[in-house]
C-alpha cells in the first residue's frame, strides 16, 4: 500500500485517539449499559472521504459502568442468504477496573487497497487498531455496493446482552430506493436473503463474568 496513504490513516487514527474525549451522551437512569449515535458530519468521516482512503464510521459513544462490564464488536459476513463468516475480524476487551465508565468516539473503517482483499480497522476511547489485511474484498463487485450507517439518527440505549449492528455494507445487482431499519431483524433477514453480500458491524456490551 502506498506509503503517503498510510501515515495519512496513522494521522486519522491518532487525531481520533486523542480527541476521543470530546463527546458527552447525557445518561439515563434505567438498565442501559450504553450510549451509541452517530457523530453527523464527524470531521473524521469527512477527512476519509476527501482522501478517498475508503469508508469510516464515527460514533458518540458512552459506556456506563464499564469496570463491570465487557465489550465487543465485529463483522459478519452473508453470502447468497447464508452466513459465510460469523467473525470477519473485530475486537474485545475489559476496561481497567479502577475506571467507572469510559466516553468518546467509537468506530469502524474499511481501506481501499491495491490488494484483492480489504483493510479495515477499529477504535474506541480504549484502544486503537491499527489498519490490517482480511481475505474478502469489500471494494468490488459485480453490482452495486454501499456502505449504510445502520443508526440514522438515533440514539441507541444498549442492555446487557444486547446485540446492535452499528454500520451495513450490501453488494446489490440493481439500483434501490428502498430504506431499511437497520435494527429491525425483519428487515436484516429481507436483505440478507435478497442482497449478493452484507456485512453487519455488530456491538454488544456483557457483564464481566468473575
Amino acid at each position: 500500500m502506498n506509503t503517503k496513504y498510510i501515515s495519512r490513516i496513522i494521522l486519522i487514527l491518532v487525531i481520533v485517539t486523542t480527541l476521543t474525549i470530546g463527546c458527552r451522551i447525557e445518561s439515563k437512569s434505567d438498565d442501559t449499559l450504553a450510549y451509541i449515535s452517530h457523530s453527523k458530519n464527524s470531521e473524521y468521516e469527512k477527512t476519509f472521504d476527501e482522501l478517498q482512503l475508503g469508508t469510516m464510521f464515527n460514533y458518540k459513544y458512552k459506556l456506563e459502568n464499564a469496570n463491570t462490564t465487557s465489550v465487543q464488536g465485529w463483522l459478519e459476513l452473508y453470502e447468497n442468504g447464508k452466513i459465510v463468516d460469523r467473525n470477519i475480524d473485530g475486537f474485545s476487551y475489559i476496561v481497567r477496573p479502577e475506571k467507572k465508565g469510559e466516553e468518546g468516539n467509537l468506530g469502524f473503517g474499511t481501506i481501499e487497497s491495491i490488494k484483492s482483499n480489504s483493510l479495515i480497522f477499529f477504535y474506541s476511547p480504549a484502544f486503537t487498531m491499527a489498519p490490517r489485511d482480511i481475505e474478502y474484498d469489500l471494494n468490488k463487485s459485480d453490482g452495486i455496493n454501499v456502505w449504510h450507517n445502520a443508526i440514522n439518527n438515533q440514539t441507541l440505549s444498549i442492555k446487557e446482552g444486547e446485540e446492535v449492528i452499528l454500520a451495513v455494507y450490501r453488494e446489490i445487482i440493481d439500483d434501490e430506493v428502498i430504506k431499511y431499519n437497520y435494527q429491525n431483524s425483519d428487515d436484516i433477514e429481507k436483505i440478507i436473503k435478497e442482497d449478493n453480500r452484507v456485512v453487519l458491524f455488530k456491538f454488544k456490551i456483557d457483564e464481566k463474568s468473575n
